[in-house]
C-alpha cells in the first residue's frame, strides 16, 4: 500500500468528523474492537466520499466480529430497504489496518449504495457498477493511481476474456454466465459496461466516471427511483446519452466485438 500508516492516521483525524456514517455490532464487542473498526472505516468512507461523493443518507455499517477471518472480512452484502439500508459484513477487525484496507469487498458494497436499486433485472449492470467503482475508491487509498488501475482492468479482463469471444450479444453472454456460476466472469463484465463509458466520458468530456457519481449524490441521489431514472440523470450530469447509447451498444453488438475494444482501449 502507497499510503503509510502514520498518514491515514492523520486523514482520518482531519476528516471524521465530516463523515455521515454509523456503525451498528451484532453483538457487543470490547472497546479496542470498536476503535479499530472506526479507524478502519473512517479512512475507508473518507477515500470512498472522495470518489463517489457523501451520500445524502446516514451510511449504516452492521458488523459482526468474526476472529479468525484472516484477510479482515468475510461475507458481505447490501441491503437497499430504508429501514435496513446499509453494508452488512462479517470482520475482524485485529486484523492489521493495511489488511483491511487492501480488501475489495467492503469498497465494493460501499459503491452499490452510491446508486438507487436497479432491479433484478438489472443486475450484471449493478454488480459491475460496485466492481468498477471498488478499484477506484481503492484508488482514493493510494493502493492504485490513473495508470495502475488502468493496468489492473486490462489484466483483470484479459483474465475471463475467453468467455466473450462469441458473436452472441454481450448482454446475452453476460446473463448466461450468471445462469452457469461464473460470478467473476459476470462481475468483469458488467465492470467492462462503465470501463467503456468511462473512455467516452473522458474522451469526449475530459472528466472521470467518478466525477459524475460524485456530482450525482448530491443533485439526484434522493430524487432517483430506479434505473432509467438514474441513467437519465447521470447522462444529463455529462451533457449527453454515452451510458444510454453504451448500453444499447452492449445489448446489440458482439461479445467479441466488445472485449476487443476493451483490451485495447
Amino acid at each position: 500500500m502507497r499510503i503509510g500508516l502514520i498518514l491515514l492516521l492523520l486523514l482520518t483525524a482531519i476528516s471524521a468528523s465530516a463523515l455521515n456514517y454509523k456503525i451498528i455490532w451484532e453483538e457487543e464487542v470490547d472497546q479496542e474492537t470498536a476503535q479499530k473498526a472506526r479507524v478502519w472505516l473512517d479512512t475507508l468512507v473518507s477515500a470512498s466520499f472522495r470518489i463517489n461523493g457523501q451520500y445524502p443518507d446516514t451510511l449504516n455499517f452492521y458488523l459482526h466480529q468474526v476472529n479468525t477471518l484472516k484477510d479482515g472480512v468475510g461475507w458481505a452484502y447490501v441491503k437497499y430497504p430504508k429501514k435496513s439500508r446499509g453494508v452488512y459484513m462479517d470482520v475482524n477487525a485485529h486484523v492489521s489496518l493495511d489488511t483491511l484496507l487492501s480488501n475489495w469487498e467492503p469498497p465494493h458494497e460501499i459503491s452499490h449504495l452510491a446508486m438507487p436499486f436497479m432491479g433484478k433485472e438489472n443486475k450484471w449492470i449493478s454488480e459491475g457498477f460496485a466492481t468498477y467503482m471498488s478499484r477506484h475508491v481503492m484508488l482514493g487509498l493510494g493502493i492504485y493511481d490513473d495508470e495502475t488501475i488502468i493496468d489492473f482492468y486490462h489484466q483483470s479482463f484479459k483474465e475471463v476474456a475467453e468467455y466473450y469471444q462469441t458473436d452472441e450479444t454481450f448482454e446475452s453472454v453476460v446473463l448466461n454466465l450468471v445462469a452457469t456460476g461464473r460470478y467473476s466472469a459476470f462481475y468483469r463484465g458488467g465492470a467492462m459496461y462503465f470501463y467503456v463509458c468511462d473512455y467516452f466520458i473522458f474522451e469526449r468530456n475530459g472528466i472521470r466516471l467518478r466525477d459524475v457519481v460524485r456530482e450525482y449524490q448530491s443533485t439526484h441521489k434522493k430524487m432517483d427511483t430506479g434505473f432509467d431514472m438514474m441513467i437519465d440523470s447521470l447522462d444529463g450530469l455529462i451533457g449527453e446519452p454515452i451510458l444510454r447509447k453504451t448500453l444499447y451498444f452492449f445489448k446489440t453488438t458482439s461479445a467479441r466485438a466488445i472485449i476487443n475494444f476493451v483490451l485495447t482501449h
